[in-house]
């Protein structure tokens, strides 16, 4: 176990109080309206044009099907997503983003572009860099100048 004085200590320290900030400033920024785990979801579906089925977001989502169910059931109470049977196979539940959910996401997005800003405001900008850099590097994650953008599993 890593002592609190040690690097791998002070990193996890550090980790821990961002990460715990950075989730309680989004849930009171985004509510009513929307939750992280939602903007999650959203952020999700919108990498894609068209419609997803659950399974395929389960698979993305790295999550149960129940937790994943639960989600879609909130967001679908509040128009967010559409669920529709597939013609060719009825079996098969289609599920889309609706306007009002595109627009939650962008209001999401934007809300969580100025929290993060909002701490990496405490850095210079080269510093702001650096921590990216290293962010990136420690979580094997190449960096947009590297390999430019690329879907990643999202946790829910």
């Amino acid at each position: 176990m890593a002592s609190g004085n040690s690097t791998e200590g002070q990193f996890l320290r550090c980790w821990v109080k961002l990460s715990k900030e950075l989730h309680r400033r989004l849930e009171a920024e985004l509510a009513p309206e929307l939750t992280e785990s939602q903007l999650n979801v959203l952020d999700v579906m919108l990498m894609k044009n068209g419609d997803w089925t659950t399974s395929e977001l389960i698979e993305f989502l790295e999550t149960t099907p129940a937790a994943v169910t639960m989600i879609l059931d909130r967001m679908e109470k509040h128009g967010l997503i559409a669920r529709t049977r597939d013609e060719r196979d009825r079996r098969i539940v289609r599920i889309a983003v609706t306007t009002k959910g595109k627009t939650a996401w962008e209001r999401g997005v934007r809300i969580r572009e100025q929290i993060a800003a909002s701490c990496l405001s405490r850095l210079s900008a080269h510093n702001q860099r650096l921590l990216v850099y290293l962010l990136s590097k420690a979580a094997g994650v190449p960096t947009t100048a590297e390999s430019g953008p690329s879907p990643t599993a999202v946790t829910v």
